[in-house]
Parts: structure tokens; C-alpha cells; sequence
């Protein structure tokens, strides 16, 4: 895969973090190595709260996803080569992991920034649905009571080639929209260390 907004998007909240406050990675398109990098991360960190940012070519809005599933079911190949097709993602796992972020409150704060917004209900069956399902997963294995959920972005606007569908969501607006979700979870926190990938 090519360029992506999502990485982006992590960048700019990295650089937005002069306290170094949030801790922000990008994370490879890969079913495995993502998993690793996530389980090293949380198992370092221990953040109290954890924002997952991915690319949806079929997004029209910023997408406040509320379910991860226990499915990798895709037609197209991850960075690696690899191609899951009705994989359980973790055999004999519950069969899926519900948000734990405010998310009627950082819909709140994105209609007062006139951002616009959807909540699904599917994350798909590629990368970003297994890295939400594995984050929530190994949360419970380690007893963290983080919150923690996934946000898709659409393909911007403004960046060539244009998206598949029509929407006005450019760069800046998905970067604004990572900025609310962050300081929407920083009122929440009872200690400050966000990690967000």
C-alpha cells in the first residue's frame, strides 16, 4: 500500500505533543507485525487510554467505529503479501470487542468543529478491524482498564487520485478531527498517556 492518511494524521499528533503526552506510532499493514508492535506498545506504556486511526476507501466521513469482530476476511493482501479469508482471529475468542472511547462525546466535539461524522457498526474484516479486535483483546489479558477504540478516515479530498466517492474531508480536517478525539479523551483521563497509532 502507498500513501496513507492515517499515518499522517499520527504524525501530526506526534508533533502537536510537546509534553510528550501521547505516545504515536505508525503501524505496519501487516496482520503480524501489527499485532507484535501493538502488544509491545501496551505492554511498555500501559496508556490509559489508546486511539487506532486507519484508511477507509469507501468513507465519506470520519467513522466512529463501535464494534471490532473476531473475523479476517479479505480479498486483498496485506503489506507482507499475506491474504486471511474467514480467519478467526483468535480461535475460541469472544466473538467481538465493543469501543470503550466517549464516542457520543467526541461526536459532539466534531459537530461543534462542523466535522462530519458517521458511527459504524463494521470496522471490515482487514488490518484495521484486527488491530482494534487484538488491542481490545490483549487489554483484557493485561488487565488494563484503558479506554480504547478505532477511527477510520477517508481517503482526503483534496489528495490525488480523487476518492472513489464524493466527500469534503481533506487532510486537515482528518488531522482536526484526530486533535478533537485527543482532547476529548484528555477531560476523561485520570492520567495522562495516550496511545495513539
Amino acid at each position: 500500500m502507498g500513501r496513507n492518511p492515517s499515518a499522517d494524521v499520527v504524525r501530526a499528533i506526534r508533533q502537536s505533543d510537546p509534553a510528550k503526552q501521547i505516545v504515536a506510532e505508525i503501524l505496519p499493514v501487516e496482520y503480524r507485525r501489527a499485532e507484535e508492535r501493538i502488544d509491545a506498545l501496551l505492554l511498555e506504556h500501559r496508556p490509559a487510554a489508546w486511539i487506532g486511526f486507519g484508511l477507509s476507501q469507501r468513507a465519506t466521513a470520519i467513522t466512529l467505529e463501535r464494534v471490532a469482530v473476531n473475523l479476517d476476511d479479505a480479498t486483498i493482501a496485506d503489506n507482507s503479501g499475506e491474504v486471511r479469508r474467514g480467519q478467526l482471529i483468535e480461535t475460541g475468542g469472544e466473538e467481538l470487542y465493543r469501543s470503550t472511547l466517549p464516542l457520543d462525546l467526541i461526536a459532539r466535539e466534531l459537530g461543534h468543529r462542523s466535522i462530519p461524522y458517521v458511527f459504524s457498526d463494521t470496522a471490515g474484516r482487514f488490518v484495521c478491524n484486527h488491530v482494534f479486535y487484538h488491542t481490545l483483546k490483549t487489554m483484557r489479558l493485561i488487565n488494563s482498564d484503558a479506554m480504547a477504540g478505532f477511527i477510520h478516515l477517508p481517503w482526503p479530498s483534496d489528495w490525488e487520485p480523487a476518492p472513489a466517492v464524493s466527500h469534503n474531508v481533506t487532510l486537515l480536517t482528518a488531522i482536526e478531527s484526530a486533535q478533537a478525539c485527543v482532547d476529548v479523551i484528555l477531560l476523561k483521563l485520570p492520567r495522562i498517556n495516550i496511545l495513539a497509532t
